[in-house]
């Protein structure tokens, strides 16, 4: 399996030009990618609840299931590392369907759990799961991140044809400082959270000693593209 961003940047180079829509995009770091994937890039319109703004991105403030966009209006829909925060995935992937021509192409990015990863990585994994407990703990939807093949199943149920599945990873300094500081301030923010339940606080200290052991590193990553027939 190849490594770095390369994987990534090749299959936004092969997007079709014209519109674009990153679909619960956060604070917009997907759409930003997608906007400068080629010089014949049109805007990227990046939909989300509270939508990020970065440059070349337009911010749209919508629900994911309820896209206020006409049949057809994008050439490109991507959606970056939320399929598991969605209540009805399929709903969502749906309505990108909807909002795509004929011919226009969906590019999913990902994360998952399982396989052959490094202990750095299972760091993410473990600790992503412990975040999205707490989060359902406090009525946030946030389920379990997928496996490979759970995510594979989940994009083959569409109505998008000639799925490319590729798989990376970036793998950088799992104790260097920045990571070791960003960790550790998300793992304060979610004790504080889970503070009163001593089960999701003992979990939490659980996967804190997996951390300072192994470090932490970006989990495996899906990229996945396909045609709208």
């Amino acid at each position: 399996m190849a490594g770095g961003m390369e994987i990534l940047q090749e299959v936004l180079r092969g997007l079709p030009p014209g519109r674009a829509i990153d679909v619960a995009s956060g604070q917009g770091g997907f759409a930003g990618a997608m906007a400068g994937r080629s010089e014949d890039a049109d805007i990227v319109v990046a939909a989300d609840l509270k939508p990020g703004f970065l440059t070349g991105t337009v911010p749209a403030a919508m629900d994911a299931r309820m896209l206020a966009f006409r049949d057809g209006t994008f050439s490109v829909a991507g959606i970056s590392n939320s399929l598991h925060h969605l209540p009805y995935p399929l709903e969502v992937l749906g309505e990108m369907a909807r909002v795509l021509r004929s011919g226009g192409k969906i590019v999913v990015r990902e994360m998952f759990r399982g396989g052959d990863q490094l202990p750095s990585q299972e760091t993410h994994n473990l600790m992503h799961d412990w975040w999205g407990a707490v989060d359902r703990s406090m009525g946030v939807v946030h389920h379990p991140v997928y496996t490979l093949e759970e995510l594979r199943t989940l994009l083959r149920s569409t109505v998008f044809q000639d799925w490319e599945f590729r798989e990376f990873e970036v793998i950088g300094d799992p104790f260097h400082p920045d990571v070791i500081d960003r960790i550790e301030s998300a793992w304060n923010t979610y004790m504080e959270r889970a503070a009163g339940n001593e089960e999701l606080m003992e979990r939490g200290r659980e996967v804190h000693r997996h951390f300072l052991s192994h470090g932490f590193s970006g989990a495996r990553a899906l990229v996945a593209c396909a045609g709208k027939p």
